[in-house]
């Protein structure tokens, strides 16, 4: 007999996905060990995702907080939408003082540039898709590859794609360096559900409001708290040509 149910809902593949995703939902960072690293960049799992980009880019205040556990990060978000931040008001207040100390110190509220990716770490496969973030070194040599359809070319097609070697030297701020080469292993992925069940990196670019910032920060403007905000939501003057630093080795 025929069903008087006229509509109802359809519970489509992408969506069962979807909920999949949500529930195995990890922060599984992988860290670039001093040495020679093996990954597989996975594709995103459909164009419509990131522009098609595997690689989402955040611009990322890591500020450590005095009197907590763990650094205070969270997208800027004067780079990132263009509305005045607290922590780079703080940074070029900093700046302006006069005071070389001061100077060094702004250091630390400037935003760096952040990219984010899931990957497939050779050295422990079973664990699926893990997020690596890295800086804007290791990022351009990726494009470099990508563009060059000799030396390299798509690496993260499922199909045709190809491992690459990130090889880490040093483990300071100011001696760590990244070479990034193609591998000679060629081909498609074992495990097709990996493009699916992928680390959501979207959640990365979200940027805070100005209060859930300021409670990150409660206690990291020693003294200069008042003010902050730069004048409510117009970025001051000071943030035309804001300051980014490129740190390739910050520990995620």
């Amino acid at each position: 007999a025929m069903s008087n149910i006229v509509k109802h809902g359809v519970w489509t593949i992408e969506k069962a996905l979807e909920e999949r995703k949500s529930m195995t939902t990890k922060d599984d960072f992988m860290k670039l060990e001093v040495g020679r690293n093996v990954v597989r960049f996975l594709p995103t799992a459909s164009p419509e995702v990131n522009g098609g980009s595997p690689f989402f880019m955040v611009y990322q205040h890591f500020i450590n907080v005095p009197g907590q556990d763990t650094p205070a990060i969270f997208p800027c978000p004067w780079r990132m939408e263009k509305r005045s931040c607290p922590a780079c008001n703080y940074a070029n207040m900093l700046q302006r003082s006069g005071n070389p100390a001061d100077a060094r110190r702004a250091r630390d509220f400037f935003p760096s540039q952040r990219i984010f990716a899931n990957v497939i770490d050779r050295s422990n496969p079973e664990a699926g898709p893990r997020i690596l973030g890295f800086g804007k070194t290791i990022y351009e040599e990726l494009v470099n590859l990508r563009v060059d359809e000799d030396a390299g070319g798509d690496f993260t097609d499922p199909d045709t794609g190809f491992d690459i070697i990130i090889t880490r030297e040093g483990t300071g701020r100011m001696d760590t360096r990244y070479t990034v080469n193609a591998s000679r292993s060629q081909g498609p992925i074992e495990d097709e559900s990996w493009i699916y069940d992928q680390q959501d990196l979207e959640r990365f670019t979200k940027v805070p409001s100005d209060d859930e910032i300021q409670a990150k920060l409660e206690g990291a403007f020693a003294g200069l708290a008042v003010g902050m905000r730069g004048g409510g939501s117009s970025p001051s003057k000071s943030l035309e040509s804001p300051t980014t630093i490129d740190d390739d080795d910050i520990a995620y």
